[in-house]
């Protein structure tokens, strides 16, 4: 299996949520590579820059995505939790997308400032992957 794309982990980390209380970022590697049956290699393989680690950044946008769809809270710095949005929606890829776009979109608009790339566009890289592939 490959290292997922930050959008494919997206209703694990929600689904771990559900079950946790506040969860710190690094402490969501490990359940979640065994939720994707990564190896050892995969989740510490960095990218070419050696900038870090691809799976952990992953998981970062990730989450960065759902607090901004309001999915998930923040509480302190590095810290995540569900919000209660997050934990009555229904955990669908598509339903998530849509409102993680409709977030965004409202975000950028309301701080007049476009983006270049959001969920739902046809990428499924990373804010940093694509800075690397531009690179």
């Amino acid at each position: 299996m490959t290292i997922p794309k930050y959008d494919e982990i997206q209703i694990p980390i929600l689904k771990f949520l559900c079950n946790s209380n506040e969860v710190k970022l690094k402490d969501f590697e490990a359940p979640l590579a065994r939720v994707f049956n990564l190896s050892d290699e995969q989740i510490i393989r960095e990218y070419e820059s050696k900038k870090g680690k691809i799976f952990y950044d992953r998981i970062s946008w990730a989450l960065t995505y759902l607090n901004v769809a309001g999915l998930v809270e923040r509480p302190k710095k590095g810290v995540y939790k569900i919000s209660d949005e997050g934990a009555a929606i229904d955990l669908n890829k598509e339903i998530i997308d849509a409102l993680t776009k409709k977030k965004f979109a409202e975000r950028n608009r309301d701080k007049a400032i476009g983006s270049t790339h959001s969920p739902g566009e046809s990428t499924e890289l990373t804010p940093q992957e694509l800075l690397i592939k531009s690179y």
